[in-house]
């Protein structure tokens, strides 16, 4: 038995990365990678989870985005979010820290566009997991 016909997901990062950015320019802030690709738990079924933010995400903006998707192949595999920096500075503070740590950073630093965490906020994020 081989092993699973698995994307190169450094390979489509960097793809995405450079088609964001000539479709986006200066309104692409952040690129970054969750699930199982980041985890080293793909399987050929996987999808690819990244995460993108832009200065403004708009109807215009996600119809580019789902271009970009479609124009490096596999998009049917492509899923994560695409939102804006306002929509990442009004983020639930209970979430951060899990996002901060179950996200890799392609371009730009995901915690440079979340809003602050307070210590009382991770201690109820933990409290919150432990119960989950």
């Amino acid at each position: 038995m081989g092993w699973p016909d698995l994307i190169c997901i450094e390979c489509y990062m960097e793809k995405l990365v450079e088609a964001l950015l000539a479709a986006f320019g200066h309104e692409l802030l952040y690129v970054g990678l969750q699930g199982s690709y980041l985890r080293g738990e793909a399987t050929e079924s996987s999808d690819i989870d990244a995460m993108v933010i832009l200065e403004t995400a708009d109807l215009p903006a996600l119809a580019r985005y789902r271009e970009v998707i479609e124009s490096l192949g596999d998009s049917e595999k492509a899923c994560g979010f695409l939102c804006g920096r306002a929509d990442m500075a009004h983020w639930n503070t209970l979430e951060i820290p899990h996002l901060l740590h179950a996200t890799k950073d392609y371009y730009g630093t995901l915690a440079d566009f979340m809003p602050p965490c307070t210590e009382e906020d991770l201690r109820q994020f933990l409290r919150l997991s432990l119960g989950n």
